[in-house]
């Protein structure tokens, strides 16, 4: 059972700290010690390009050593609820349970929710409307007639969530169609872009600056119109969008911590942004 599903914050918050203590953990098994390096857990769709961030901001501070480990938008909000790490990497909005949990939200960059195949498609673009009919099951074809081979996510992944709130009837028809088994349920990022990038005729979705960073072999489509770019989503022209965030006590930032999220909202870490597929934020 995952900890998004337990009906317990305190229970919640207790998996949270044997995750930490099973994820965090230093390699050697030792006791932790000053020059442990700073760990920031959470959502994947965070981990490339804070990876790159954090290998930038090294330049300038080589003496702090940060570690980037992805383990999901939820995990990583308990993980800084309860001092386990001290910044969580988060893709989606916090729950009502997670409001009260006092962590402030600082958001950094945007990202295009990408629509993407297997380079085997020949297609380039898609709408609303062939979205819906492909995960209603109806038997859809791309234009050379192969059948469209279905990846989705769990129906509560924030992009899964994404999608129902942009894309009008996107909810009933994941619930009409996916059930049917006619779509492979993915449950990790990384599922979902190793399926992606070996399934032909596969269609998926990750977003704009994952591919970028990770220079994966998915082929981007237009939706309805209009393509996945940093300047479409700066003019609000592409409607799905990932908001990528830290969430922290501010109490428990170290002055080293605090370093780090400035340097990320500074122009270094604007222009390091923008280069891979992410949009600012001011």
């Amino acid at each position: 059972m995952s900890i998004s599903r337990l009906p317990s914050p305190v229970v919640r918050t207790f998996l949270s700290l044997v995750l930490a203590a099973l994820v965090l953990l230093p390699p050697a098994w030792g006791v932790a010690g000053p020059s442990d390096p700073l760990v920031l857990a959470g959502c994947a769709s965070n981990a490339p390009i804070m990876r790159l961030l954090v290998t930038a901001f090294r330049e300038a501070y080589p003496d702090i050593t940060v570690e980037v480990r992805a383990v999901g938008s939820t995990n990583g909000i308990w993980l800084a609820a309860s001092g386990a790490v001290p910044v969580g990497l988060v893709s989606r909005s916090l729950r009502d349970t997670e409001q009260q949990l006092g962590l402030t939200v600082l958001p950094y960059a945007r990202t295009a929710l990408v629509l993407g195949t297997h380079p085997s498609v020949g297609d380039d673009r898609i709408t609303s409307d062939q979205l819906l009919a492909i995960y209603r099951g109806s038997g859809a074809r791309w234009r050379d007639g192969h059948h469209v081979v279905l990846l989705t996510r769990e129906r509560g992944d924030s992009d899964v969530q994404a999608l129902s709130r942009e894309v009008p009837g996107f909810d009933r028809a994941y619930v009409e169609g996916v059930p049917t088994q006619h779509a492979t349920v993915l449950y990790s990022e990384k599922q979902m872009i190793g399926a992606l990038a070996t399934r032909p005729f596969a269609l998926g979705f990750t977003d704009l600056g994952t591919l970028t960073t990770e220079r994966l072999p998915v082929k981007a489509l237009t939706f309805n119109g209009v393509p996945p770019t940093v300047d479409a989503v700066a003019r609000g022209s592409y409607p799905l969008v990932k908001t990528l965030a830290f969430v922290f006590r501010p109490e428990r930032l170290t002055a080293e911590i605090r370093e780090l999220l400035s340097f990320v909202r500074s122009p270094s870490g604007a222009r390091l942004l923008r280069e891979h597929g992410y949009m600012p934020m001011e």
